[in-house]
Order: C-alpha cells, then structure tokens, then sequence
C-alpha cells in the first residue's frame, strides 16, 4: 500500500475502522485476516453489530434531513 491510500483511507475510513465497523486491510496480512473475519459466522455478526451501533450513534435516521438541511441554509443565510 502506498502512503497516498493510507492517509486516504485513514481520513475516510478512519472512524469506521476505530468503532470496529469496517476492516481496512493494508497489508497482505490484514487482508487474511479481513477474509479470515468474513468467513466465520460469529465474528461477523461481531462486525455487524459494531457496525450498527457505529451508523446508529454517528448519523440521524430519522426522516428530517431536509429539515435539517433546510434549517442550516437559513442560518448561513442570515450569518452572511
């Protein structure tokens, strides 16, 4: 892996893998291991889960992101 992709995948990816939401292999090794997580049923229920709990705390699901969209443009709005 060239340090280009580690720093992209770090900036992207960086919160996912910390929450143990997402595997990001970077060497041949990490990559077994990824392939290794996937094919066992229990250790990828474990991902699963990490992962739910990951998009349940860091994003909002619930149905007003115009709302939300809207209500930041009309601050920006009145702050220039």
């Amino acid at each position: 892996v060239i340090p280009f992709e580690q720093r992209f995948a770090e900036a992207h990816f960086g919160s996912y893998v910390r929450a143990r939401a997402l595997s990001v292999a970077q060497t041949p090794k990490e990559l077994l291991s990824t392939l290794e997580i996937l094919t066992n049923e229990e250790a990828r229920q474990a991902l699963v889960k990490c992962a739910d709990k990951f998009l349940i705390e860091a994003y909002s699901f619930d149905g007003r992101s115009a709302e939300r969209a809207a209500g930041l443009i009309r601050r920006l709005a009145k702050v220039n």
